[in-house]
């Protein structure tokens, strides 16, 4: 008692009790951490201080892509990806029904596994999938465009997108999707500024 009454802080009351009196199995760090806790909570209401007011719950994380997991969607076809962050597909697939397993916020966003033998099992992009009952999106025929030396190439269809490389000496390349003035490299390297192309 004599121990309590002259502790300077709320932390070593409590770990007078908690070490030299209920002694516990598990007086670990954690543990005096979160008895001190506890303690500070009732030692401010009674001390007449405004209680510390309890961080917010953590929000689930979001995602801009509009589906969720266990979604069943359509694959309309194109690359599939080994990773989510990947720029080389590992190989293209056709049409297939497909479920959602898995949902980030990067280039390929949605990892999909066929339900109707389509052979698609990995990550894609959202160019490619279609919610069951919706029009896929607005079809797209390949077309060629040549740009100059240096020119870069994002992550997604956008400059506020990062740039994902540099075609060191220009030539001539494939896009299989146009978005917001971009075209997206047949080869899933990343989007091109069409501004800085010319199609040939």
């Amino acid at each position: 008692m004599s121990v309590l009454r002259t502790a300077k802080t709320v932390l070593e009351a409590s770990n007078v009790v908690l070490l030299q009196y209920e002694k516990p199995a598990d007086q670990s760090t954690a543990v005096q951490k979160k008895r001190a806790e506890y303690g500070q909570v009732y030692y401010d209401k009674f001390a007449g201080k405004p209680a510390t007011p309890a961080p917010p719950p953590p929000t689930a994380p979001t995602t801009p892509t509009g589906f969720k997991l266990g979604d069943v969607v359509q694959f309309t076809g194109g690359a599939v990806y080994t990773s989510s962050i990947a720029h080389t597909p590992a190989h293209s697939r056709g049409k297939s029904r497909c479920k959602v397993t898995q949902i980030n916020s990067n280039r390929n966003p949605l990892h999909l596994i066929s339900e109707d033998g389509g052979g698609v099992h990995g990550w894609v992009g959202l160019g490619d999938v279609a919610k069951i009952g919706q029009a896929p999106a607005t079809p797209f025929k390949e077309d060629r465009v040549k740009v100059g030396k240096g020119t870069t190439f994002r992550t997604g269809a956008g400059a506020n997108f990062p740039v994902a490389g540099t075609i060191a000496e220009g030539g001539v390349f494939t896009v299989v999707e146009e978005k917001n003035g971009f075209g997206k490299l047949k080869s899933g390297a990343g989007w091109l500024n069409l501004a800085n192309a010319q199609r040939v």
